[in-house]
């Protein structure tokens, strides 16, 4: 049996609660230290049928 069929069903990610741990300090601490973030080109997914995503996700900032 695979480990998320018993904690939470079929479709759950093991790695969703670091993601949200992770987005929270993106959020938390990173963020209000920019004074700009945008797109620096095209976003690249990933190409698979299994788990999808960004590849690649090219950013410009600049730091207050």
């Amino acid at each position: 049996m695979f480990l998320g069929q018993a904690l939470l069903g079929v479709h759950f990610c093991l790695g969703a609660a670091l993601a949200r741990m992770e987005m929270n300090s993106l959020s938390s601490e990173l963020l209000p230290r920019l004074d700009s973030i945008e797109l620096a080109g095209q976003p690249d997914l990933a190409a698979t049928t299994f788990v999808g995503g960004l590849k690649h996700l090219p950013i410009r900032y600049s730091i207050k």
